[in-house]
């Protein structure tokens, strides 16, 4: 389905693959879906999410977080603490590679 959506918008040559827990029958927040993401990867995982429900785990997996707060406004402080709280993807992916 991810594929399906990505090919949908033109945008397939921006990514080197595209991931999707269905590739192995399982969802969030199942730490199995958050290894996948790490597979055939060197470097730093980013999650990146506009629902902050989604990247409670992936800190606790060593995977690099940003929260665009385009739906949800706040991110409220019962969550943990992510590296990057961005507006949007733009602003999100120019503070991920300023680093």
């Amino acid at each position: 389905m991810t594929y399906s959506y990505t090919k949908r918008a033109n945008a397939l040559e921006y990514f080197a693959s595209i991931l999707s827990c269905d590739a192995i029958g399982k969802t969030k927040p199942h730490p199995d879906v958050y290894a996948l993401a790490k597979q055939d990867v060197e470097g730093d995982v980013w999650m990146v999410a506009a629902h902050p429900g989604i990247l409670q785990v992936p800190p606790a997996l060593g995977k690099r977080t940003a929260f665009i707060k385009k739906e949800e406004k706040d991110y409220l402080g019962v969550y943990p603490q992510l590296e990057i709280i961005a507006s949007d993807l733009v602003e999100a992916a120019n503070q991920i590679v300023e680093g």
